[in-house]
């Protein structure tokens, strides 16, 4: 597998994967069932969704059913994400994923700095951002103390 290059132009380096194959045909998804969007007995409008992107959300919707806060779960935040960078859901389930796993926020700054260039009125990257900054702060805080915060200002 490689690193998936994403319609913004950037690697997510995280999502290891081969771009055209379907979430149902990788083996570390196959202990997970997609769950279907509800749209009742009778939409109102049925909406025609680009390739991949009714698996990719019926995989997350799965996802936050189970209550999972993994890597692989994270992954697919940032695949939900690059479908529909406004999903507020998707942004916040990558929060929670992100504090439960502890993992390192130097690429989520990186992997949220690219978002926010792109689509520089997404209020959803802004209000992540807006988490992201001061959790690298109290991080590095509690590290090396109160002057890692100048190398963060930088």
């Amino acid at each position: 597998a490689q690193a998936r290059r994403c319609s913004k132009g950037w690697a997510v380096r995280e999502i290891m994967f081969d771009p055209d194959l379907p979430y149902s045909e990788r083996e570390e998804w196959k202990d997970v069932t997609p769950v279907p969007q509800n749209d009742g007995p009778s939409p109102l409008a049925v909406i025609r969704y680009p390739p991949g992107f009714e698996e990719v959300h019926g995989y997350f919707r799965a996802i936050q059913q189970r209550n999972e806060t993994s890597q692989r779960a994270l992954q697919l935040t940032a695949h939900v994400i690059e479908h529909n960078s406004a999903n507020y859901t998707a942004w916040y389930y990558r929060r929670r994923c992100l504090k439960e796993l502890a993992i390192e926020l130097d690429d989520e700054r990186e992997f949220t700095d690219k978002w926010a260039r792109d689509c520089p009125k997404n209020y959803q990257v802004w209000y992540h951002r807006r988490w992201l900054i001061p959790e690298i702060a109290a991080r590095k805080r509690g590290e090396r103390g109160p002057e890692a915060e100048e190398e963060i200002l930088a």
